[in-house]
């Protein structure tokens, strides 16, 4: 097998014995490439088959991307199986569903799925959404469920991590249970469920964590840094010897990019790895993206933090480069013109508008930036907007569908009755859900029995009930989904719709390109489930349009890179945010600033204006983030006096947002 185009690191890690294999990626530094010839040699070298290897990565992109790249390699390499965390979870157990003891027509409620229900449960239970905001609650739900607590075990988990218990969690803690309850009903899994469900399943069934581990003969895990508890406990189980057979586990990532603790991810994962596996350990630090000043300049950052689990020296390959540029504009208003005069200097140099990047911590800040830039006609993206399948229109049509696959999806119900203006409100449909329960029918089957028993007194009301019985009913028959969206659109008269909730030509026109792109998606599948499935997987991923500049927050780009990027805002308050208070949380916001800088391959520019946006349209005086003062002045290029005054001392009265 031809490694030639590896160097001596990477080598290392392709060629490890069939063992655990921690592999720790710096950025840049050709992870994926290790990846795919790790998966190459085990099928050359070890004779593995391909659909034996099971590759897990951040993103479906990301899956899809290393099954194209090993097709490319070698014949049937596209076999290879590649999911994310949830994805995979997802397809083990519908395949499995009987041993781990739920419906094999289970639906997957996403995230707006999740907080619509919460929202109906709190008004059900006259509670105040402002004080008790569905998301929030929902957020401390997921939580529970990243450290496998339960709505019984929730109680413990907050005292364990607030240290208190009051009013407030009282009533997250009745939401959470009935929560659950509504979702049992419904058949329904969320997304932290996938995970924490087949993970209890294989801990108390040993015979289900044996059949699963026993479809693999390699297991590799990417973007280690961003798994949380739970996700760890299901590879345990999966792989550890104490647990398995199957201890061929290979985990690549970098605790110095982990910038996702708001979701639960867990940096620490990667040591306790290596603490339970005692595992081969391969660095990979040479850099292939950026010049060496960049490659300095992060790495003297991220190597002031007292959190780093290893001592480490990132290289470029490449040569010195373009200093750091320093731009400190006056205003937020200055500094959104300075950035358009910046694009345009850029592109000027010949640098394409979509190899230019402008970074930032929150959204809020890409107002201005926006209007700069369509005032001047500079072409522009924003990475991170609704992912394709969170979008209304789209989500209006596949409620057909799921409610087709599963007669007792409540959500999906509640849509498709309150779409349009029938009558139904949340009165009516706790009535409807009402019926079903106590003549133990289903939603679907309640339809039909609410008509002849003439449940709601407008005639509108029933004929539509009728209707929409005899439309799931076909739906139920149909296995191809592109069929079954045609027949939704036409006899549900969405376009009518859609046409109705578009405020403009060219929203609604959006709307309909959406619904065609749907339909070309749904036949390239002749599995509805499947189809369904990665549906619902797919509302928490936008890949960002690829036109013009892109403007996004740093979370956004994580895996991408460009020529040139902007960092905007780098100032105490945003870097880091003004709520992060924990030594913890200040820490992943360094890692965030590090993982902005290492986006760039050639130019690195930061903005660090004089005053910085405070809420409600007031400005505050801004400090260049104390971040900054890890970077040796030698890097910079600016004014001498605007350099010194990133390392300028604050005096007693001027405190960092701590």
């Amino acid at each position: 097998m031809d490694l030639s185009k590896l160097n001596e690191a990477q080598k290392q890690a392709v060629t490890a014995p069939p063992k655990p294999l921690a592999i720790i990626a710096g950025p840049g530094s050709g992870k994926t490439r290790v990846l795919t010839y790790r998966a190459l040699f085990a099928v050359k070298e070890w004779h593995l088959a391909p659909e034996r290897i099971l590759a897990i990565t951040f993103t479906n992109k990301a899956a899809d991307e290393l099954k194209e790249r090993l097709g490319k390699l070698i014949p049937e390499g596209d076999r290879i199986f590649a999911a994310t965390m949830h994805s995979f979870a997802a397809r083990m157990l519908r395949y499995f569903a009987p041993y781990a003891g739920i419906s094999q027509n289970f639906v997957i409620y996403d995230d707006d799925d999740s907080k619509g229900l919460i929202e109906d449960i709190l008004k059900q239970m006259n509670m105040d959404t402002k004080k008790f905001r569905p998301n929030d609650v929902l957020n401390h739900i997921s939580a529970a469920k990243a450290r496998m607590f339960d709505s019984n075990t929730f109680p413990e988990f907050i005292r364990q991590r607030y240290g208190s218990w009051g009013y407030y969690f009282e009533v997250v803690h009745q939401v959470f249970m009935t929560y659950e309850t509504l979702k049992e009903q419904s058949q329904a899994l969320d997304f932290d469920d996938l995970i924490m469900v087949l993970t209890q399943r294989m801990e108390d069934r040993p015979e289900l964590r044996e059949m699963i581990a026993g479809l693999f003969d390699l297991i590799m895990v990417d973007e280690f840094q961003d798994t949380n508890f739970a996700q760890y406990e299901m590879l345990l189980y999966l792989t550890n010897p104490q647990y398995s057979a199957m201890n061929n586990v290979t985990i690549v990532g970098d605790p110095d990019q982990s910038i996702y603790g708001f979701r639960a991810a867990e940096y620490y994962n990667i040591k306790r790895f290596i603490d339970d596996y005692n595992p081969e350990v391969v660095f990979l630090d040479l850099n292939y993206r950026s010049n060496s000043t960049i490659v300095d300049s992060a790495s003297a950052l991220i190597n002031d933090s007292p959190s780093a689990l290893f001592e480490r020296k990132l290289e470029s390959i490449k040569g010195e480069g373009n200093k750091l540029i320093l731009r400190r504009p006056f205003d937020d208003n200055d500094a959104a013109i300075t950035a358009a005069f910046e694009v345009q200097r850029l592109h000027k140099m010949g640098i394409p508008y979509e190899e230019i990047a402008i970074l930032m911590r929150t959204r809020a800040l890409t107002a201005r930036v926006e209007r700069e830039f369509a005032t001047r006609d500079i072409p522009y993206h924003i990475i991170g907007g609704v992912p394709f399948f969170a979008r209304r229109e789209i989500k209006d049509v596949l409620a057909y569908l799921r409610l087709s696959r599963n007669p007792m999806d409540r959500v999906s119900l509640k849509r498709i009755l309150t779409m349009k203006k029938r009558g139904f409100g949340t009165a009516s449909l706790e009535k409807l859900f009402n019926f079903a329960e106590e003549n133990r029918l289903t939603l679907v089957e309640a339809l039909k029995a609410a008509v002849e028993s003439l449940l709601f007194k407008k005639l509108s009301m029933n004929d539509y009930l009728e209707s929409l019985y005899t439309l799931i009913q076909t739906l139920q028959e149909m296995a191809e989904p592109a069929q079954a969206i045609y027949l939704v659109i036409e006899q549900e008269n969405l376009l009518d719709y859609f046409r109705s909730i578009s405020k403009s030509e060219e929203e609604y026109i959006e709307r309909t390109e959406n619904i065609k792109q749907l339909v070309s998606i749904a036949e390239e599948s002749t599995d509805m489930d499947d189809f369904l499935q990665r549906s619902a997987l797919g509302t928490r991923e936008n890949n960002g349009g690829v036109e013009g500049v892109a403007i996004s927050t740093v979370h956004s780009v994580k895996g991408l890179e460009f020529q040139a990027v902007i960092l905007y805002y780098v100032t105490d308050g945003f870097f880091p945010h003004s709520l992060s208070v924990t030594t913890a949380e200040k820490e992943e916001e360094r890692r965030l600033l590090y993982v902005a800088m290492t986006r760039a391959k050639e130019h690195l520019i930061f903005y660090v204006p004089y005053k910085q946006p405070w809420g409600n349209g007031f400005e505050q005086m801004a400090r260049p983030s104390p971040f900054l003062r890890s970077i040796p002045k030698e890097l910079w290029e600016g004014k001498p006096n605007e350099i010194e005054s990133l390392y300028a001392p604050y005096s007693p009265q001027q405190k960092w947002s701590e």
